[in-house]
C-alpha cells in the first residue's frame, strides 16, 4: 500500500497522518484492512482502497483528550507531518502512557457498571443486550491493564495470553457465550450486525470477509467475540440517539444471540459487576 499515495487521491496530503491498526503492531489476518489515521480536525472514518488493499481511514484531531481515542495512535507509523505536530502529539502518549491505559482501564470499567444498571432496568431482548455489552466493556477494560488495546477481532486470542486480572477473564468469556458459536448460528449473526452497523451509520463492509475468515480457520469462538464486540458500538449509539427502539429488537435478538433466560441473564450481570468493583478497587501499579 502506498500510504502517500492514497493520502494525494483523497485530497488530504498536507494533514498530518499515520499507519496503525493490526497491519504495524503485527498478528494481521489477512482478512483486516490496513488502519491510516489522518488528523484533519474531522471525526468517524471511511473505507478506501490502495494497490489492492483495503485502507480503513480514521479522520481525529491532534487535540484529542480521550484516552481510549490516544493510546489507539500510540505507535503510529507516521506517514506525514510536515508540521510536526505528531511528532509532538506521539511523544507525549508516550510520556503518559501507563496512565492513559490506567484511565482508559477506569473508563471502561464506569461503562460496564451502567450497562449493568440499565440490564436491570430494561425487559426481555434489551436486558440481555446490556449485559452483553457490560461483558465486553469489562475486556476492554482488562485489556488496557495488561496495557494492550487489541482490535475487536484480536481481542479473544489476546486476553487468553493476558496475566494481570486474570481471573476476571473467566467473567467475560462465562457471560459473553462464545461457546454457542455454529457457523449456521455465525452467519446469522453477522447479517444482523452488518444490519445494525448500516442502522447506526458505521461502515459495515469489513464485516461479512472478516467472519469469512474466521470460519475458514476454524475460529468459531474469535468469529462470535468479534461480531458480538463490532455489535456493541452500532447498539449503544442507535440506544443513546432517541432512547428504546422497540423496532429493533428481533435484529438484536439475533446480532447479540441474546439468552432468554432471565435469571441466567441477571447471574451474569452480577458476575460482570463483581469483576468491575473488584478491579476498581485494586491499587494501580
Amino acid at each position: 500500500m502506498d500510504a502517500k499515495k492514497l493520502l494525494a487521491e483523497l485530497g488530504m496530503s498536507g494533514h498530518p497522518a499515520g499507519l496503525g491498526g493490526c497491519h504495524v503492531s503485527g498478528g494481521h489476518f489477512e482478512a483486516c484492512a490496513h488502519d491510516m489515521v489522518v488528523f484533519d480536525g474531522g471525526s468517524g472514518s471511511r473505507l478506501a482502497e490502495s494497490d489492492g488493499d483495503t485502507v480503513m481511514v480514521w479522520h481525529a484531531s491532534l487535540s484529542e483528550t480521550r484516552s481510549g481515542s490516544l493510546l489507539g495512535y500510540d505507535r503510529l507509523r507516521i506517514v506525514c507531518d510536515e508540521s510536526w505536530e505528531l511528532h509532538m502529539l506521539l511523544s507525549r502518549i508516550e510520556q503518559r502512557r501507563k496512565l492513559l491505559y490506567a484511565d482508559h482501564a477506569r473508563h471502561c470499567l464506569v461503562e460496564s457498571l451502567l450497562c449493568c444498571q440499565k440490564s436491570r432496568q430494561y425487559p426481555g431482548v434489551l436486558a440481555s443486550c446490556w449485559q452483553k455489552c457490560a461483558s465486553y466493556y469489562l475486556a476492554d477494560a482488562i485489556c488496557a491493564l495488561n496495557s494492550c488495546i487489541p482490535g475487536s477481532s484480536h481481542m479473544l486470542d489476546a486476553l487468553r495470553s493476558m496475566q494481570k486480572a486474570g481471573r476476571h477473564i473467566e467473567t467475560v468469556t462465562k457471560t459473553v457465550g462464545t461457546e454457542r458459536a455454529t457457523p449456521t448460528l455465525l452467519e446469522r449473526i453477522s447479517k444482523s450486525a452488518v444490519g445494525l452497523a448500516d442502522m447506526a451509520g458505521y461502515i459495515s463492509q469489513t464485516i461479512e470477509p472478516k467472519r469469512d475468515y474466521f470460519v475458514k480457520n476454524s475460529m468459531p469462538s474469535d468469529c462470535y467475540f468479534y461480531l458480538c464486540h463490532s455489535s456493541r458500538e452500532s447498539f449503544v449509539n442507535l440506544m443513546s440517539s432517541s432512547g428504546r427502539k422497540p423496532e429493533l429488537e428481533y435484529i438484536l435478538k439475533t446480532a447479540f444471540d441474546v439468552e432468554s433466560d432471565s435469571n441466567l441473564v441477571m447471574q451474569h450481570v452480577e458476575l460482570v459487576e463483581k469483576s468491575c468493583n473488584e478491579l476498581l478497587g485494586e491499587p494501580r501499579n
